[in-house]
């Protein structure tokens, strides 16, 4: 009974409970029997191919099928028609079948996360060779920075050598060299 409590619905469950409570209340008022002796003739079918008279003569319904379905009985002795009419073993295909069409969404969800994936990957590795590329204008971009805010120095250290160079004189005071080695006590000052 749990293995069919645990396939059942919420519907299934509330109205077993509920037979039970008025099965438990019939029984109390002795009422039962009555409703035994005007059902105990009737054939039920409750399938196709599945059918029983409360006498206990089987129709065409396996003994497996009772053993799983022991509460059938007294659903039927109330007069309710059975609610379920798939068999435990078309709920059992049934999940299957779902379990199957569910592993084969989340199949086709990885296959599209690792495109995804292979896509973002190749993306990054493009922006990282233009970071690269970058880095490298940047570096050239400071070294003519440089070359652009010392260019007035050099244009006036141009002029001044050609100015020099037309007057055939230079004005820039020469330092001596000394041109042998120094000597051990010799300080320059």
């Amino acid at each position: 009974m749990s293995t069919l409590r645990s396939s059942a619905s919420k519907a299934d469950v509330r109205l077993e409970r509920k037979l039970r409570y008025e099965f438990a209340k019939l029984k109390a008022k002795g009422q039962l029997r009555s409703l035994y002796r005007t059902q105990y003739a009737k054939t039920s079918c409750w399938s196709n191919h599945n059918c029983f008279d409360y006498a206990g003569s089987r129709g065409s319904l396996d003994v497996d099928e009772r053993a799983l379905h022991p509460h059938t009985y007294w659903w039927e002795a109330l007069g309710c028609k059975r609610t379920r009419s798939a068999t435990l073993k078309n709920v059992n295909g049934t999940a299957l079948d779902q379990s199957v069409t569910e592993r084969k969404k989340l199949q086709e969800k990885l296959d599209q996360v690792q495109r995804a994936h292979e896509q973002s990957s190749t993306e990054l590795d493009q922006l990282r060779e233009k970071m690269n590329r970058l880095g490298w204008i940047n570096s050239v971009d400071k070294r003519l920075r440089k070359v652009v805010y010392n260019l007035p120095h050099l244009d006036g250290q141009v002029e001044l050598l050609t100015k020099m160079q037309l007057s055939g004189t230079t004005s820039l005071p020469q330092t001596q060299v000394p041109s042998g080695p120094r000597e051990k006590g010799h300080d320059m000052a």
